[in-house]
């Protein structure tokens, strides 16, 4: 055995989780806000890409170079995500349909929030969508 790690219960994540709180926070942020957090995060992570990988290969057993291309692709989600969040997640028409053609309509989608959750194979890629890429419409 080389290491061990806690297991943590479903209340410890929970504990830990932004949820509605979150989900305010990053509403009030804006896009420009978010893209500026995103960017200090992606910057965050390539300063400690080494340890990152180190730590994904001492959890996981995963060769450090297919670790710190994790790492690599998870700087290039977050990169992404700060500039496309707008575009992506932004108020957009949309077609009101036959009965309602004299209406307009539009969708625009709420930030979700943090779960909580790094899943092991791609531990900053997943968190950077669940800020941006997992919404719920309003």
């Amino acid at each position: 055995m080389v290491a061990t790690f806690p297991v943590h219960a479903a209340e410890d994540v929970n504990a830990r989780s932004s949820g509605p709180r979150g989900r305010a926070v990053v509403r009030e942020l804006g896009y420009d806000g978010r893209r500026k957090r995103l960017r200090a995060w992606r910057t965050l992570l390539v300063q400690r890409s080494d340890e990152l990988a180190e730590l994904m290969h001492r959890e996981n057993g995963k060769p450090v170079e297919d670790a710190l291309g994790e790492v690599v692709l998870a700087v290039e989600h977050l990169s992404w995500a700060a500039a496309n969040a707008e575009k992506v997640l932004g108020r957009r028409r949309v077609a009101p349909g036959m009965l309602a053609m004299n209406h307009s309509a539009s969708t625009t989608y709420v930030p979700y929030g943090s779960s909580g959750h790094r899943p092991v194979e791609l531990p900053g890629a997943h968190a950077a969508r669940l800020d941006h890429l997992r919404a719920r419409r309003r």
